[in-house]
């Protein structure tokens, strides 16, 4: 239930590109012990990346591995998109070769 509550709260401050406060309340949701899902990270990542914060939309990409998440489709798709932007093409590369690997993008 303490992610739902966290979940709708940062999307409510994602709407208001307000990365700082949304980076806060993540950081508060782990030390209260409430673990992140898929859904956090993507709004994170969303967010920061909304905000061209492309570091932090990498650091919280980096994270959710570190959690033993697999990133989910949006946030696979956010990331990618983030690496074309930046005219990455060893990252889109590898990246589309992990997701593939983890049948994310199979269909």
């Amino acid at each position: 239930m303490e992610t739902i509550f966290y979940n709708v709260t940062t999307k409510a401050l994602r709407f208001g590109r307000q990365f700082g406060r949304i980076e806060e309340l993540a950081h508060q949701m782990i030390d209260e012990g409430t673990q992140p899902d898929n859904i956090t990270y993507s709004t994170i990542i969303t967010c920061a990346k909304k905000c061209n914060i492309f570091d932090k939309v990498v650091h919280w990409f980096k994270r959710i591995y570190k959690t033993g998440l697999m990133p989910g489709e949006v946030t696979y798709s956010a990331i990618l998109n983030l690496y074309i932007m930046l005219g990455k093409v060893e990252e889109v590369i590898n990246l589309y070769e992990k997701a593939r690997a983890f049948s994310m993008l199979e269909r």
